[in-house]
């Protein structure tokens, strides 16, 4: 099969005929995979060396059916996983990060690792993970946004990750007053289509119930700390880069009380099928969100100068010649 294959830090192969060694899974062929930003900072600093990346995958099997790949692969016996919470597994195995993931020809993967799914057209099944885990972004936040249903929420950051958090809140959470900011203003542009979604220009200072920040970037982070009320929740949704930090007062933090969440992955079987239905019932918005499209070849530049078109996912082709 054909793969890029990350050999160490920053430095890729690509390799024409790679052997197929792995005989524990069935293999499946790769349709489309999205470029995420975390694929960029496995770049950077990877998890393991000589292992193809690529977790926002698209297969299907030898009958044309086109699955989602959850690439997330517990142990089932850990304390995490008997405590349900599949995700923090001592022992995780995760395809694209230390296990061959999807930028290549072929992926090996369980079966109960694949959703089914249809749609009018099959590269939107690239956002189904990525929607799954701003799905559980989202619910980390439920007793707040159940129990407070007219809070101010600002979403910080208009890139992929702050347009699914967005549309999700917007969908889900009509009564919420839902504000959305971006340094660049063109990143927003797309909410005009939804007029309950306001857009602003500067932060305004412990205005928001919750802030969110979606960006990664320190500076995102910063205006959200100031930009949430004092009693508020500020969650870290972006992934920053494994080398940033933050300095904040922890006097500040607890006189105001702002509370500090997380969210990363979460990516269980159950909040996968919610995100596969989700796509397939919003089919227009998320068609909206596909980029570029890349092959393999052109991978190895993508990942290490990202740039995709504002605002959409760059989709990686293993069949194409660009």
């Amino acid at each position: 099969m054909a793969a890029l294959v990350l050999i160490e830090r920053n430095q890729f192969r690509y390799i024409e005929d790679m052997p197929d060694s792995n005989t524990e899974w069935p293999a499946w062929e790769v349709y489309r995979v999205g470029i995420c930003r975390t694929d960029v900072n496995l770049t950077h600093n990877p998890a393991r060396t000589n292992t193809v990346l690529g977790h926002e995958v698209v297969c299907r099997d030898g009958h044309g059916q086109y699955y989602a790949l959850n690439n997330e692969i517990n142990c089932g016996e850990c304390d995490y996983c008997l405590e349900g919470k599949t995700s923090h597994c001592r022992h995780m195995r995760e395809l694209g990060v230390n296990e061959h993931g999807g930028f290549a020809s072929k992926i090996h993967a369980l079966a109960n690792n694949l959703v089914p799914f249809t749609c009018t057209d099959h590269r939107i099944g690239v956002l189904i993970e990525p929607l799954a885990c701003a799905i559980h972004g989202i619910k980390r936040l439920d007793t707040v946004l159940n129990t407070q249903p007219e809070i101010k929420v600002l979403v910080q950051g208009s890139g992929i990750s702050g347009k699914l958090i967005t549309y999700l809140l917007h969908t889900l959470y009509p009564a919420l007053e839902l504000t959305l900011y971006d340094v660049q203003a063109d990143a927003m542009a797309w909410a005009e289509s939804y007029p309950a979604i306001q857009r602003i220009t500067e932060i305004l200072q412990e205005h928001f119930h919750v802030a969110i920040e979606c960006s990664g970037s320190q500076q995102g982070l910063a205006d959200c700390f100031h930009a949430v009320r004092r009693g508020g929740i500020l969650m870290i949704y972006g992934v920053p880069l494994a080398e940033a930090t933050f300095s904040f007062s922890p006097n500040e933090l607890m006189t105001r009380e702002i509370n500090l969440v997380t969210s990363l992955a979460g990516c269980d079987r159950e909040t996968f099928c919610q995100s596969r239905d989700t796509v397939v019932a919003h089919q227009p918005f998320f068609s909206t969100l596909l980029g570029k499209t890349i092959g393999l070849k052109a991978l190895e530049k993508e990942l290490l100068h990202f740039s995709p078109i504002l605002g959409t996912k760059t989709l990686v082709d293993p069949l194409s010649t660009i």
